[in-house]
């Protein structure tokens, strides 16, 4: 059971994509990071209904989530995270669950 999540969002190619992320994140009452790649950076993307996160790159900077801010579950949905910082708050989760949409292994070579 998951008391803390997240939802990462990655490379989301269209509005229905986005939209999708939004209504899930509003659905768990978990916050939606957007990566720099998703289109969902603008303050005007987050409303009461979707909680997504402006600009989260900056905060993570200021202050890294560690203790007991940090996720359980980190749901990432949409392509590759490219932030490093998104990147280690995946990779210090407990759980890290990736949906891609054209379910291949995302190889950098």
């Amino acid at each position: 059971e998951a008391r803390r999540g997240v939802i990462l969002a990655g490379c989301l190619r269209t509005e229905a994509e986005r939209l999708a992320v939004a209504a899930l994140g509003s659905r768990l009452g978990w916050p939606v990071l957007p990566d720099v790649s998703s289109g969902l950076r603008g303050p005007h993307r987050s409303t009461a209904f979707a909680p997504v996160v402006p600009l989260v790159d900056l905060l993570l900077a200021a202050r890294p989530l560690s203790g007991p801010l940090a996720p359980d579950v980190c749901f990432q949905v949409g392509g590759r995270i490219v932030g490093r910082r998104l990147q280690g708050l995946a990779a210090s989760a407990r759980s890290h669950i990736v949906i891609e949409p054209h379910g291949e292994r995302c190889d950098p070579l």
